[in-house]
């Protein structure tokens, strides 16, 4: 895999270490980077599941388009949500789809070679890491 393309995808985790960071740091507005977690990731989780609907669409596979488009739309969901209920009882959610996506990059990675799986479950390991960090400073047991 190049040297860029790695570079681009940490470089991506970035604002989700930068919001986990802030969420320690600033109490007071911990809502508001729990909500703005939800939205980034979302955006990111919608993305990487629409990465597969052309295999899906191409090869007319119904299951794997619902298994494409769901992560999308609970991410959509999760930001509506995130703006009615507390943001930061939904950001185990938002793990839940990262992991979704990477067993699904997985069970279709026939063409992308494993550079790009190890790289996806490192990345996947560092944005759930990240979260049940961000989890654990703003959930109040």
């Amino acid at each position: 895999m190049l040297k860029t393309e790695k570079i681009l995808t940490y470089l991506g985790v970035l604002p989700f270490f930068l919001l986990t960071v802030l969420m320690s740091y600033q109490t007071e507005a911990q809502y508001i980077f729990a909500f703005l977690y939800l939205v980034y990731g979302g955006f990111i989780t919608s993305f990487l599941a629409g990465s597969h609907w052309k295999r899906a669409i191409v090869n007319k596979d119904g299951a794997l388009q619902v298994l494409c488009m769901v992560p999308t739309i609970l991410g959509v969901f999760l930001i509506m949500f995130g703006m009615v209920f507390n943001p930061s009882w939904l950001l185990p959610m938002l793990m839940i789809l990262f992991v979704w996506l990477y067993r699904l990059d997985t069970k279709l990675s026939g063409d992308m070679g494993t550079d790009y799986i190890l790289l996806r479950r490192n990345v996947t390991v560092l944005i759930c890491t990240l979260i049940i960090i961000s989890f654990a400073f703003s959930y109040e047991f």
